[in-house]
């Protein structure tokens, strides 16, 4: 489906990549890009097309079929568009409801998404809620677009929203800052840092080029940690130090603070 005019209003990270994505998908006959500075999207052509408006001034955003909102959250509430009663709003602002979206905005389809990082190289994670009023079409739209970022959910509750945010929305610093804590410790036991960074790195790769959605972990770790053994000595560390509890507690909060945001006004 081609929607005649879309706005995408906010160019950082996530707003950055999703305008390159619509490029590809062609899936307009004119795309506004709303923000102040313009400073992320690092592959502008020199000449743009004529179907293509950067602006700063969100008037220029008028009566859209679909607006994309990816400004962050504190953001939100200077928001004012003038838009159509059937406009599409797809929103990926962490902690903004459809509830909020549809009064603030006066709309009544939504779509309300939580993407990551890595959907930069396709390899993201996109969970999504859709209220009852968008079309099978625009569900078609909606995922397409996601799609392009790499795994889809489509999600019934959009309390699941605030769930997949905890996990997959903060996920990779989570993974960064496990990565960066066994790199410290490897040059804890002397190893230089340049060697302990690569020795980290290339191991997290290969024990994740090991692994599928039917991996059984528990099998995997005690083929490893042989008894007696080192592999042992440190995974009796993490157990003794309630490690399961640390990471359930701390996806807990994040789902919380997701929660805690949702319900602000």
């Amino acid at each position: 489906m081609k929607r005649n005019k879309i706005a995408l209003i906010g160019c950082g990270v996530m707003g950055s990549i999703i305008f390159e994505i619509l490029c590809k998908m062609k899936s307009f006959e004119k795309l506004v890009v709303i923000d102040p500075n313009l400073i992320n999207i690092k592959k502008i052509p020199k000449r743009l097309p004529k179907n293509i408006v950067f602006s700063s001034n969100i008037n220029d955003s008028s009566l859209c079929d679909v607006y994309i909102i990816a400004v962050k959250p504190q953001d939100f509430r200077g928001i004012s568009i003038n838009s159509k009663k059937d406009s599409l709003i797809i929103s990926i602002m962490a902690g903004i409801s459809v509830n909020e979206l549809t009064k603030v905005l006066k709309v009544k389809k939504v779509v309300r998404a939580m993407p990551n990082m890595l959907a930069k190289i396709k390899k993201g994670v996109v969970g999504y809620y859709v209220n009852g009023t968008v079309s099978t079409e625009e569900k078609i739209f909606a995922n397409n677009l996601f799609s392009e970022m790499g795994t889809t959910f489509s999600f019934t509750s959009e309390n699941e929203i605030d769930m997949i945010t905890s996990v997959s929305g903060s996920g990779p610093a989570y993974v960064y800052y496990m990565i960066d804590c066994f790199i410290n410790a490897a040059c804890s036991v002397g190893l230089k840092e340049n060697e302990a960074r690569k020795i980290v790195l290339e191991t997290v790769k290969g024990s994740l080029a090991l692994v599928d959605e039917k991996t059984n972990f528990s099998e995997l770790i005690k083929s490893i940690a042989s008894k007696g053994g080192t592999t042992e000595s440190a995974i009796r560390v993490f157990e003794d130090s309630k490690m399961d509890k640390i990471w359930a507690g701390a996806i807990k909060k994040a789902y919380n603070r997701a929660r805690e945001l949702s319900s602000l006004k």
